[in-house]
């Protein structure tokens, strides 16, 4: 036999029988909540805490997971602006060996100078090979070295120069 009751919103289905004994025994319970959306089972007084905790889970493993992603940006970033710093230091370094000869005079000696994106450079001259072999070339070789000094870094570059021999 079933008998259903409403208790406020909620709708209870109770299943019961009779024993030998004429008494009657409740075999289940059913409780449904009516809403808009239909019949649906209701929730146990547990329930409702259980979800709090899966919600609290999933914030701890959201913050987690934003923090993570957050500090691997951040490293992106920084890793990014040390490889734009080095680009640019070197690219300065190269146009400084690109200069020796035509802009800058190859002669002996030591220029330094500041580029205009803040980076400071050195360009140095000087004599390549001993001096048996400098008198046995036709030409003069010098060993061209620029530095670039970026914030954290330092670039150095070297190159061979050939040009005429002069009087020393």
């Amino acid at each position: 036999m079933n008998t259903i009751a409403m208790r406020g919103e909620f709708c209870v289905e109770m299943a019961t029988a009779k024993t030998g004994n004429g008494n009657a025994e409740m075999l289940t319970e059913q409780t449904t909540h009516k809403g808009n959306y239909g019949q649906r089972p209701a929730c146990r007084m547990g329930d409702a805490g259980f979800a709090l905790v899966e919600l609290l889970v999933a914030l701890a493993i959201l913050t987690l997971s934003l923090g993570i992603m957050f500090e691997v940006m951040s490293s992106v970033t920084r890793t990014l602006g040390r490889a734009e710093e080095l680009v640019e230091a070197v690219a300065v370094a190269q146009s400084l060996l690109d200069k020796v000869g035509r802009e800058i005079p190859l002669k002996l000696g030591e220029v330094t100078g500041k580029a205009e994106n803040e980076l400071t450079w050195r360009m140095k001259i000087e004599s390549f090979g001993d001096e048996a072999d400098r008198k046995a070339w036709s030409i003069a070789a010098y060993a061209v070295s620029a530095e670039v000094h970026s914030r954290k870094q330092l670039i150095a570059l070297r190159t061979l120069r050939l040009g005429p021999k002069t009087k020393q």
